[in-house]
């Protein structure tokens, strides 16, 4: 003789509720900022980086391509200079994305 299966319960999963920010986790909105430093840090990332850039390219040059004889002197002469700006700025953008990330 077989036994009858019972049906057991169904238990409804408990209710949770999330509550969703617009921004990715640990990246806050614009609205939620409480500083007006955001703007300020954000500029000065990107003026940073593109004279960075331009650095980079004046120092990466090479002389014999410069057509007039002042522009290539200065460019012989002040290699290691602008690659060390560049490095300096790009040093600057990464302390001003350290100070926006903290705001």
């Amino acid at each position: 003789m077989q036994r009858k299966v019972r049906a057991k319960p169904k238990i409804a999963p408990p209710k949770i509720n999330v509550t969703r920010s617009p921004a990715p986790i640990g990246i806050r909105a614009a609205a939620q900022s409480t500083t007006g430093g955001a703007g300020v840090a954000f500029l000065l990332i990107v003026t940073s980086l593109a004279m960075a850039i331009a650095c980079f390219g004046v120092a990466s040059v090479p002389a014999t391509v410069m057509p007039p004889r002042a522009a290539a002197d200065f460019v012989v002469r002040h290699k290691v200079d602008m690659t060390m700006l560049g490095f300096g700025l790009l040093a600057a953008a990464a302390v001003a994305m350290l100070w926006n990330s903290q705001l």
